[in-house]
C-alpha cells in the first residue's frame, strides 16, 4: 500500500462501508476502493477514450483488446473467462467520451483471476492486424470471380444499431446539441465511416490513452483491500505518468435553435416519423444539480401523471414519447423529448404542447406530484435493485459520470446530504426555475426529425453493392490476388486453435474449487382460504416486496391477447375513487410502485403450462399499509370508462413493442420458435412476442369504431382474473418483520372466490407448425434453428453441452468467421428441446448451414481441461448471483413448477458429473432429432433466398 498514496477516506454509515481514494504515486491513477459487506465483488478499469471522428475506434479497440494479451496470448481471452468462470458479469462498454472494462464475482479466486486478465488485456492487448480485420472491418474475396464484400463484427453491429430509429434518434439529438466536442461524433461508429479507420489509427489510439495516468480504477465487495492494491501495482508500476491529453471541452452555450432531418428506412409507405427537442442542461459533476434533474424528469415524464408526458400522449399527435428523456452519462447534461409516430405536419402542435405546458409549469407545479417524484426517484437510487446486474457495477457507471470530470464525487455515493437540501426545495419554487432557466430561457436546443423513406436501406445496400463492384474493377489484379490471399490468411487465422501451452496460462476455477450442494432458498410455505402463500424472510433493507399473481387458466386464446395490457389498464386508467393522476401520485408518494409482470412456466410432472398475471410491487415497512390499501382500491374499483384514456394506452403499448423488435430481434425468434416445440412456448409468444405485436397492431388498427366494446371485454376480464382463487402470493422481507405477512393475509382474504380455478389447459392454441419469416426494415438479420430431441429430460450434462457448443464452435463459426455480433445455444433441459439463434446477423444461407452442420452428429475432441471450464461456466449459469427480490420470486416459481430441491441438487450432480462420453453421446444424438423449425427475422432479400431454397416456407411483412 506504500506505493499508493491515500487522498481521502470515508464512511457510510447506511450501507456499512468504508470508501478510501487513492492515488498511484507513480503513475497518478485513481483508485476508489469501496469495501462492503456484498459478496458479489466488482472491479472496473476506465478510461478517458474521446473519439475524433465516426470511424468507431474506441468500440472496435474496447472489442480487439480483449482478443488476446502479453500474459495470455490466446486469440480470445474473453471467451475463455466466459467458457470457465462463475463471472456475475463479463462485458465492456464503449461511451460517448469513456471505454469501460468491468468484471464481477462472488467468488474470490474467481474475482482475482478475471481482474489480473482484464489488466493484462487493456494494458498490453496484442492487438494483430488480423484482430482489428475481424473486429472491425475488412474487405472478403473468398476468389478472384467472387463478389467484393465487407466484413466485421463491429460494421455489422452498427450496421444492426443504425436499423433501429430510436437509435438513430438518439444519436443525432445528441450530436446536435454538442458541435464543438467530441460528443458530436458516434464513438460507436457509423457504417460507411468504420470503413475509413486504419490499422496504424488503431495502434496510436490505445497507445495514446490506455495508460494508467488515463485509468480510473474501481474495486467494490467484501475482498481484502490490501490485495486489490498488490494486484493493480503488479501492472502499474511497469509505466510511468504522462500526460494524456484526453479532455472533453464543455459545450459552450449558444443560439442554435436548428433543425435537422434524418431520413430513416422503413418497408411500405409511411407518412409517420418521429421527433425529438433537444435542450442542453448543466454540468454533470454538480451532484445536487445531476440529482434534481433527474427529481424533475420525473415530474415532467417519468410518471403516468406527470403533466408532459399527459399532454402529448393525450394530444393524440403521436404513438408514444420519443427520446430519452434526460442524460446525466456526459460532462453536460441534456434533455431529449418528443413523440414517436406522428405525422410530420402535426409536429408544430406537437412542438407548441410542449412549449406551452412548460410555460404553465413553470409557474407552479402540483404538490402532490414534486412528492410522488421525489419519493419515486429516491426509493429506486437509495434501493439500487439493479436486477441481474450486481450493485457494484450500478453504482461505479453512476460515480464514473461525476469521477471523470471531479474529484469531488462523495455527493453521489453519500446521498443523504444532497436528498436533505433538495427535500427542504419541495415547498418553493426551485423546480419552476429550473424549467424557466434550462428550458424557456435556453436557446441552445435543437429538433431532430425522423422521416420515413420507403425502401431507404435496400437503397443503401445496393449503393454498397456498386461501389464495392467499382472498387473491385478500379483494383489491379495484383491488389485484388492479395485480398484473396488476406482473407484466406484471416480464416486461417480464426480456425487456428490456441496451443494447450496458451491455454493453460489463463487463470481458472476447477471442479474442486465449487461447492457440490445448491443454495437452498429459505421459504415458508402456507395457505389462506386455499390461497397459496410464498414468504421469504431474505431482505437486508426496511423493504417488503410483495408479488401477486393471478393464474391464466381457462382464459381463451382471445381473452389472453388482452392480458398483456391489462395490467396497465388497471394501473393507469383510474379508480371510482379518483382518477388516474391522482391514483399515481398517491402510489409513488408512498410506494416503490407496482409493475405488471406476464409469468409463462410449465409444471414439470404433467407438462401442463402455467402463465399468470404478477403485479410486483415495493413498499417501506413502515408504509405496507398504504400499499395494500392501493392495491384493494386497484383491484376492487378499477374503472375502464374513458375510451380515450384506452386508446393511448394501447397506442403507447403498440409503439413501445414495435421499436424493441429490431434492437432485440433474436429474443422475439426465440419466442417464435419456442412456440413451435410446447404449449407453454406457444403461450409467450401469445402474451409477450410476435403473435401478440401482431394482435396489439390489429386491435390499434379498429380502435376507432369498438373502444366501447373493448372496455367491456377488458372489465369482464378483470373480473374474471382477479378473484382469490387464482391467486398466490409471494412476499420477500426482513427476517425481523414476519409480523407483517398477517396483515398481507388478512388483505387478500377479501378477495372474491368465484367458480374455482378456472378450467381449460390452452390445449386449443396447439396448431400446425411451420418454419417462418418475417421482414423488417433492418440491415441484419437474426436466424433461429430449434430441435427436439428423442428424450424429454436432458439432465444437467446437456447444459454442459449446449455451453460447448455456443462458446466453442458456434462462436467462432458465426461471429469470429462469420461476422455476426452475436451466436446462443440455449437448452430446456425439462422439455428435450435446443435452439440457435443468431445476432445483428449479415449471413443468411450461411448461418442456417452452421446450425445443419451441427445436425449431422459432428463429433468433437475435448482436452479434460477444456471440459472442465464449460463445467465451471454452466455451473455458474445454474447459480447466478440475485438480490432478496430476485431470489424469492424464483423459489416461487421453483415450488409452483415443482422444481424441488431434489430435483436442483440432481441437475447440479449431473453438471459435475459431465464428461467427455456424455458430451459425444448429445453430439450423435443431434441426429436423431423428433422436429425442427426454422424461424428468420430481418432482410426481405435474405428471407427470400431462405424461401426460395424452402428452408422456411411462410414469408410476412412484419414491419
Amino acid at each position: 500500500m506504500d506505493k499508493f498514496t491515500l487522498i481521502k477516506s470515508f464512511e457510510l454509515k447506511e450501507k456499512d462501508c468504508k470508501i478510501n481514494y487513492f492515488l498511484h504515486q507513480k503513475t497518478k491513477a485513481r483508485v476508489l476502493s469501496i469495501q462492503i459487506d456484498d459478496p458479489n465483488k466488482v472491479f472496473g478499469i476506465s478510461f478517458k477514450t474521446p473519439p475524433n471522428n465516426n470511424t468507431g475506434l474506441p468500440h472496435i479497440l474496447e472489442h480487439s483488446v480483449l482478443c488476446g494479451s502479453k500474459k495470455y496470448p490466446v486469440k480470445e481471452p474473453f471467451v475463455e473467462l466466459l467458457k470457465s468462470s462463475l463471472q456475475t458479469f463479463l462485458n465492456a462498454m464503449t461511451y460517448p467520451d469513456k471505454t469501460c472494462y468491468p468484471v464481477a464475482s462472488t467468488n474470490l479466486r474467481d474475482f482475482y483471476n478475471l481482474v489480473d486478465v482484464y489488466l493484462d488485456a487493456v494494458f498490453f492487448p496484442l492487438l494483430h492486424p488480423f484482430t482489428f480485420a475481424q473486429e472491425g472491418w475488412h474487405y472478403e474475396l473468398s476468389s478472384l470471380e467472387e463478389e467484393l464484400k465487407i466484413k466485421g463484427v463491429v460494421y455489422n453491429e452498427m450496421k444492426g444499431a443504425y436499423s433501429s430509429p430510436d437509435n438513430l434518434l438518439a444519436e443525432y439529438s445528441q450530436q446536435s446539441l454538442f458541435p464543438d466536442t467530441p460528443y458530436c461524433f458516434d464513438a460507436g461508429g457509423k457504417p460507411e465511416e468504420i470503413v475509413k479507420l486504419t490499422y496504424e489509427d488503431f495502434l496510436a489510439f490505445h497507445k495514446q490513452y490506455y495508460h494508467p495516468s488515463n485509468a480510473w480504477i474501481y474495486f467494490y465487495g467484501d475482498d481484502p483491500e490490501a490485495e486489490r492494491l498488490r494486484l493493480l501495482e503488479n501492472y502499474l508500476e511497469q509505466f510511468s505518468w504522462q500526460q494524456v491529453l484526453a479532455s472533453v471541452p464543455g459545450q459552450k452555450p449558444k443560439k442554435m435553435l436548428q433543425e435537422i432531418v434524418v431520413p430513416y428506412g422503413v418497408s411500405s409507405e409511411e407518412e409517420k416519423g418521429s421527433f425529438t427537442l433537444n435542450w442542453l442542461l448543466a454540468e454533470t459533476k454538480d451532484v445536487e444539480t445531476n440529482l434534481a434533474f433527474r427529481i424533475l424528469e420525473e415530474m415532467l415524464i417519468g410518471l403516468p401523471s406527470s403533466p408532459l408526458r399527459k399532454k402529448l400522449i393525450e394530444s393524440g399527435l403521436g404513438e408514444g414519447l420519443a427520446g430519452i428523456g434526460l442524460e446525466t452519462e456526459l460532462r453536460q447534461m441534456y434533455f431529449s423529448l418528443g413523440l414517436k409516430g406522428i405525422k410530420l405536419q402535426d409536429i408544430p402542435k406537437a412542438e407548441a404542447i410542449i412549449s406551452s405546458t412548460l410555460e404553465e409549469l413553470a409557474t407552479g407545479i402540483d404538490k402532490k406530484l414534486k412528492e410522488a417524484a421525489f419519493n419515486s426517484v429516491e426509493f429506486s437510487l437509495r434501493e439500487n435493485n439493479t436486477g441481474s446486474y450486481p450493485q457494484g457495477l450500478s453504482l461505479m457507471l453512476r460515480t464514473l459520470s461525476i469521477w471523470l470530470y471531479s474529484e469531488d464525487f462523495e455527493k453521489i455515493l453519500d446521498l443523504d446530504p444532497v436528498f436533505s437540501s433538495l427535500r427542504k426545495k419541495l415547498e418553493g419554487n426551485f423546480w419552476e426555475s429550473l424549467i424557466a432557466r434550462y428550458f424557456l430561457q435556453n436557446e441552445h436546443r435543437t429538433k431532430v426529425v425522423l422521416k420515413p423513406q420507403k425502401g431507404l436501406l435496400e437503397q443503401k445496400e445496393q449503393e454498397t453493392r456498386a461501389n464495392l463492384r467499382q472498387l473491385k474493377e478500379s483494383f489491379s489484379k495484383d491488389k485484388l490476388t492479395e485480398i484473396v490471399k488476406t482473407t484466406q490468411e484471416l480464416l486461417a487465422f480464426q480456425q487456428r486453435a490456441d496451443s494447450p501451452e496458451d491455454l493453460a496460462k489463463i487463470p481458472r476455477l476447477k471442479k474442486e474449487d465449487l461447492s457440490e450442494e445448491i443454495e437452498s432458498i429459505e421459504v415458508k410455505r402456507r395457505d389462506r382460504q386455499g390461497i397459496p402463500f410464498f414468504v421469504h424472510p431474505l431482505g437486508r433493507e426496511e423493504i417488503v416486496y410483495l408479488d401477486l399473481g393471478f393464474n391464466l387458466q381457462g382464459i381463451s386464446q382471445e381473452e389472453l391477447l388482452l392480458v398483456p395490457t391489462l395490467g396497465r389498464l388497471l394501473l393507469e386508467m383510474g379508480t371510482r375513487k379518483r382518477d388516474y393522476v391522482d391514483l399515481n401520485n398517491e402510489l409513488y408518494m408512498h410506494t416503490g410502485g407496482i409493475h405488471p409482470e406476464i409469468v409463462v412456466e410449465e409444471e414439470l410432472s404433467t407438462k401442463n403450462p402455467l402463465a399468470y398475471l404478477f403485479f410486483r410491487s415495493k413498499v417501506l415497512t413502515s408504509k405496507l399499509e398504504h400499499l395494500l390499501d392501493l392495491l384493494e382500491e386497484i383491484f376492487t374499483q378499477f374503472n375502464f370508462v374513458s375510451p380515450k384514456r384506452l386508446e393511448e394506452i394501447l397506442l403507447e403499448e403498440k409503439s413501445s413493442l414495435e421499436r424493441r423488435i429490431i434492437p432485440a430481434g433474436h429474443l422475439f425468434v426465440l419466442k417464435r420458435l419456442k412456440s413451435k416445440f410446447s404449449l407453454k412456448g406457444k403461450l409467450e409468444d401469445l402474451l409477450e412476442g410476435i403473435e401478440y405485436f401482431k394482435a396489439l397492431k390489429d386491435i390499434t388498427g379498429q380502435l376507432k369504431k369498438n373502444k366501447d366494446a373493448l372496455l367491456a371485454r377488458y372489465e369482464s376480464l378483470a373480473k374474471k382474473i382477479l378473484t382469490g382463487s387464482r391467486l398466490v402470493v409471494n412476499i420477500t422481507l426482513p427476517r425481523n418483520r414476519e409480523n407483517l405477512v398477517s396483515r398481507v393475509e388478512d388483505f387478500v382474504s377479501s378477495f372474491p372466490v368465484l367458480e374455482g380455478k378456472g378450467r381449460g389447459d390452452f390445449k386449443e392454441l396447439l396448431g400446425e407448425t411451420r418454419s417462418e419469416g418475417f421482414i423488417v426494415p433492418a440491415e441484419v438479420n437474426y436466424l433461429g434453428l430449434g430441435v427436439k430431441l428423442e428424450e424429454d429430460y436432458l439432465g444437467g450434462d446437456f447444459l454442459v453441452f449446449s455451453k460447448f457448443l455456443r462458446a466453442n464452435y458456434l462462436w467462432n463459426k458465426i461471429r469470429v468467421e462469420g461476422g455476426a455480433y452475436g451466436a446462443f445455444a440455449l437448452a430446456d433441459v425439462f422439455s428435450g428441446t435446443l435452439y440457435f439463434v443468431s445476432y445483428r446477423d449479415p449471413n443468411d444461407l450461411r448461418t442456417l448451414q452452421v446450425y445443419e452442420s451441427l445436425l449431422q452428429g459432428k463429433q468433437f475432441l475435448l482436452p479434460a481441461e477444456e471440459l472442465e471450464k464449460l463445467v465451471v461456466a454452466a455451473i455458474g449459469e445454474l447459480e447466478k448471483h440475485k438480490l432478496p427480490d430476485a431470489k424469492g420470486f424464483e423459489s416461487m416459481l421453483y415450488n409452483l413448477k415443482g422444481l424441488n430441491e431434489e430435483k436442483r441438487q440432481l441437475l447440479k450432480k449431473e453438471v459435475l458429473a459431465t464428461n467427455l462420453e456424455t458430451l459425444q453421446k448429445w453430439a450423435r444424438q443431434l441426429k436423431n432429432i423428433k422436429q425442427k423449425e426454422v424461424v428468420g427475422l430481418g432482410k426481405e432479400e435474405s428471407l427470400k433466398a431462405l424461401k426460395e431454397q424452402a428452408l422456411i416456407q411462410d414469408l410476412s411483412q412484419l414491419l
